[in-house]
């Protein structure tokens, strides 16, 4: 989805800016170059390595940007997975283009074991 929020950011194709800049200048690092390689990475390997078509992420990166405090909640499905590090740098990277960590009622949740089961489940995901 990043590709999709900085290419739309460039293109301008809302109307405000879809990159918190001032949060991404006081917070982060190496920006400039995640997004380089973001815009050198096909959209062929994202959807092979995703297993989504384009039009999918595309469309989950507009129900993102139009929230105003998202979380990506994530159980040991993630946490454990052999990719877990590239997978939860991303979703962290996607929070962070946006000044998502934080914020209050926003950001990341790690939910693992029985908290993952209960917390879901109240946080009303199932």
């Amino acid at each position: 989805m990043e590709k999709t929020i900085l290419a739309w950011d460039n293109a301008r194709i809302l109307i405000h800016s879809l990159v918190d800049r001032v949060f991404i200048e006081e917070n982060c690092k190496g920006f400039e170059s995640y997004k380089k390689a973001l815009e050198m990475t096909s959209w062929k390997e994202i959807e092979e390595q995703s297993g989504l078509s384009r039009d999918e992420i595309e469309k989950a990166a507009l129900i993102y940007v139009k929230a105003d405090r998202p979380i990506i909640p994530w159980g040991a499905g993630i946490s454990q997975h052999k990719h877990l590090v590239a997978t939860i740098r991303e979703m962290m990277n996607l929070l962070f283009i946006r000044g998502n960590v934080g914020k209050p009622w926003a950001g990341a949740c790690p939910m693992p074991g029985h908290a993952n089961t209960q917390g879901i489940r109240r946080m009303h995901y199932l």
